[in-house]
């Protein structure tokens, strides 16, 4: 049976889930990056913010999209998001495997028919649960997939069919093939290809000069003989959060109230996937830098905000941070557990010790 893939993918996800957290930020570029004051660099942009790409500074950003808004990067934020976002996936199509924050593939061999419908309720899900736009596309490979999504937009779905790898591929810059950089699309094109097709017009040998290796990958691909697993995942083996402190806090107090913070995002990740931890892991980074942790293993599984934090507290007792600045603090919940069943199962376990 030919393997049918969906690949989706939220485009600009950190800028895209930063304006649809802000009414104020509607219709507005947005940009997401490091501190400008710091030449930091562009991390995502929404579509609208015009000649800015991944990787430049901040600065160069702003003044190439002067309507823009920049906002400093929020990774606790993004990943609760992406956690959001891989539950309305899974309730929707089935299994799938994450590609990255904000991007999935699902396997839909034997249901090709009703792909282009999969997308479709895909799209208007996650437009109505987490309020991002979602690239959809479908192929029998995963790059395929990939790139019929980006070049559909958001607005369309990209379909590739088996067989028609090659047409579809062949019009296409180089340097929109993910393994082909900038410096790799130069060389082909002082040889006269602009194309993708007239990339593999060179032939296997002169191509092997110029890419190396990825030779055999850009022409496996055009026929259509692409990596085509999916490999659906189980649950984590562990869940953290961390937050660097700029300045470090020396008040025993200011931490409390940070682990009360990252408590409260781990409750909502452990609900978000339906579990709940046995294990809790304070971690701290002091200037110096030392880093210590310090764990516990619980007599029952926990799940609520204020459950992990008076863990976390109590370990926190059991630190010097009292005496020394703290540069970083994050908790890590093992042992986790999933479904009403298993946590019973556990407390049960737990009772009879």
């Amino acid at each position: 049976m030919t393997p049918t893939l969906v690949y989706v993918e939220v485009p600009g996800f950190y800028a895209a889930v930063e304006r649809a957290s802000d009414p104020a930020l509607a219709g507005r570029p947005v940009i997401v990056g490091g501190d400008p004051r710091k030449r930091g660099l562009v991390q995502s942009a929404t579509e609208d913010a015009t000649g800015v790409v991944p990787g430049m500074p901040v600065l160069d950003a702003l003044e190439r999209c002067p309507r823009a808004r920049a906002l400093r990067t929020r990774m606790p934020f993004y990943r609760e998001v992406a956690l959001r976002l891989g539950v309305t996936l899974r309730r929707v199509a089935g299994a799938c495997e994450s590609d990255g924050l904000g991007a999935a593939f699902v396997d839909a061999t034997g249901r090709e028919a009703k792909a282009p419908a999969l997308c479709r309720a895909l799209r208007e899900e996650v437009r109505r649960e987490i309020g991002v736009p979602l690239l959809a596309g479908i192929a029998p490979a995963r790059e395929i997939a990939r790139l019929a999504a980006r070049e559909a937009g958001v607005e369309g779905i990209g379909c590739v069919a088996p067989g028609e790898e090659e047409a579809f591929l062949g019009p296409l810059a180089p340097g929109r093939i993910p393994f082909i950089g900038p410096n790799a699309e130069l060389r082909l094109g002082l040889s006269g290809a602009r194309s993708v097709a007239e990339a593999v017009a060179l032939g296997p040998a002169r191509l092997e000069e110029i890419l190396g290796k990825r030779a055999h990958d850009l022409l496996a691909l055009v026929l259509g003989r692409g990596d085509a697993r999916v490999r659906s995942e189980g649950p984590p083996r562990s869940v953290g959060q961390e937050t660097t402190l700029d300045p470090p806090l020396r008040s025993v107090q200011a931490l409390r109230e940070e682990i009360a913070r990252i408590a409260a995002r781990l409750e909502t990740v452990l609900r978000l996937q339906g579990l709940a931890a046995r294990k809790v892991t304070l971690k701290l980074r002091f200037e110096g830098p030392q880093t210590i942790t310090r764990s516990a293993t619980l007599l029952r599984a926990l799940q609520a905000a204020g459950d992990l934090e008076r863990a976390a507290v109590e370990l926190l007792a059991r630190t010097d941070a009292a005496e020394r600045p703290v540069r970083l603090i994050g908790v890590v919940l093992g042992r986790l557990a999933g479904g009403r069943r298993d946590l019973r199962q556990l407390d049960l376990f737990s009772a009879g010790r």
